[in-house]
């Protein structure tokens, strides 16, 4: 069995103060995109959202939900990093997400709120015995 592996991902979204409108960037600048809340509409879209699931946790992404895009950004992130080093797996995944800073504009207009998940777990390489 290997070392516990980690992997995180960064957003920050921009709430307007009628909060009718988010607006959503990673940190790595891979991705952005800017919507209107509660609806499907997305005013502007850059780049590319890798998204990762474990056993369980499928479904789509609520573009509404930041907090939920991070997640999948940092679990596709720790599922790609296990795949280089050769696992088969992950075991005792542990998922957290921090705010880490809120700040209004000086016009209190909008506001802007960090999000950091940070996924850990152990990367296991299946052992074949037989034949």
């Amino acid at each position: 069995m290997l070392e516990t592996i980690s992997s995180e991902a960064t957003v920050t979204v921009t709430y307007s103060s009628d909060n009718t409108m988010i607006e959503v960037r990673d940190a790595d600048n891979t991705f952005s995109y800017k919507k209107v809340s509660g609806s499907s509409i997305l005013l502007e879209a850059d780049g590319v959202i890798r998204a990762g699931y474990l056993t369980n946790d499928y479904g789509s992404i609520n573009f509404d939900s930041p907090e939920d895009v991070v997640r999948r950004v940092a679990i596709y992130r720790i599922i790609n990093r296990s795949q280089q080093m050769g696992a088969d797996g992950l075991i005792e995944p542990v998922i957290y997400t921090n705010v880490d800073n809120i700040a209004s504009t000086k016009r209190g207009r909008e506001l802007t709120v960090v999000y950091k998940t940070t996924v850990l777990a152990k990367p296991i390489k299946l052992k074949v015995t037989g034949k």
